[in-house]
Order: C-alpha cells, then sequence, then structure tokens
C-alpha cells in the first residue's frame, strides 16, 4: 500500500532542488494524463490538489497519483 503524503505538487515544489522536483512532478503528471486521455477519458478538475505524491512505507520510491476523478467523463461526450 502506498503513503499519499500531504503535499501536493505546489507546496512540494518549495522543498530542496524546487527545479529538478518541479520538473519531475510535470513531467509525471504530464504522463499520467496522457494514460487517461488513452482510455478515452478527460479528468475534468485539474487543479494542484488532486496531484499527490505518494510513496512506499521504507521510502525508497515516490511516484505522482492523479486524483478526484469524480468530474472525469468520456472525451468528446459534451459533459462538463
Amino acid at each position: 500500500m502506498a503513503y499519499l503524503c500531504s503535499k501536493d505538487g505546489v507546496s512540494f515544489h518549495a522543498m530542496q532542488q524546487p527545479g529538478v522536483l518541479s520538473q519531475a512532478v510535470t513531467t509525471a503528471a504530464m504522463q499520467g494524463l496522457d494514460v487517461i486521455h488513452g482510455c478515452g477519458l478527460v479528468h475534468g478538475d485539474i487543479k494542484p490538489n488532486n496531484f499527490r505524491l505518494a510513496m512506499k512505507p521504507d521510502g525508497s520510491q515516490v511516484h505522482l497519483v492523479i486524483t478526484d476523478l469524480g468530474n472525469c467523463c468520456a472525451a468528446g461526450s459534451g459533459e462538463p
């Protein structure tokens, strides 16, 4: 089970090496959205608080998780 950090993408940038972290977080976010779009879906509520950093309990690996898919809809459906 992954631990979801309480830091969102924006506040995490304030940590050490913000340039390197912001590039990694942005790249991971774009890759995640590409997967969602590849499934024919649109997230519908993109904002910093819907991106979370998750880590293994031992802290050995961190990855980005896209949350709050409540407004998700099929691409081209015309739904908000």
